[in-house]
């Protein structure tokens, strides 16, 4: 079954109803869970229905959109991950120094239409990450470890300091809610 753990790390917040049962929520989409399945619910159009799901797939094609979060397939990359490729994706999205990229370009199990979804993400959340850090923290290494982190890497099992977690997290739900 689609996981609680699931839900929250693709955006649902967790709430409790008047009753104190608990239920998930992101925009229009409510869903409770309800014995091996979900009781599903769009707020926008009054549809309702109890599903089984076993991914997030499911979810998304039960949502009929194509969600904030969903990284592009590795199938669909049509460019190789080279060095040169890496540096011309970095130079468009960002115009902050680079600070160590090599990590980045060493990277073996991420494709670069992968790398570059998360590029155009974290620049788009860019003016969240400038206010956390101290000029020597802004640079592009350093951010794309946090938008890696967040939206690349199972989260669930993320380790990190508490502060490194909480920025994590906060940009992880500003460009999943976003």
């Amino acid at each position: 079954m689609l996981s609680i753990q699931k839900l929250l790390d693709i955006g649902f917040i967790e709430l409790k109803a008047p009753n104190g049962n608990v239920y998930y929520k992101k925009g229009f989409y409510l869903m409770v869970p309800s014995g091996i399945g979900w009781h599903f619910l769009n707020e926008k159009d009054g549809n309702d229905s109890f599903i089984y799901m076993e991914t997030e797939d499911e979810l998304f094609d039960k949502i009929g959109a194509i969600h904030a979060f969903r990284l592009p397939k590795k199938e669909d990359n049509i460019y190789p991950y080279t060095k040169k490729n890496v540096l011309a994706l970095l130079n468009h999205y960002f115009k902050i120094n680079m600070g160590d990229i090599q990590w980045i370009i060493d990277l073996k199990d991420i494709e670069l239409n992968q790398l570059e979804y998360i590029a155009k993400k974290v620049s788009e959340h860019q003016y969240f990450l400038d206010k956390q850090f101290k000029l020597s923290g802004n640079t592009v290494s350093n951010y794309m470890k946090y938008g890696i982190d967040g939206l690349y890497r199972d989260f669930s099992k993320f380790k990190g300091s508490e502060e490194r977690t909480r920025i994590t997290k906060e940009l992880r739900d500003l460009i999943l809610n976003g």
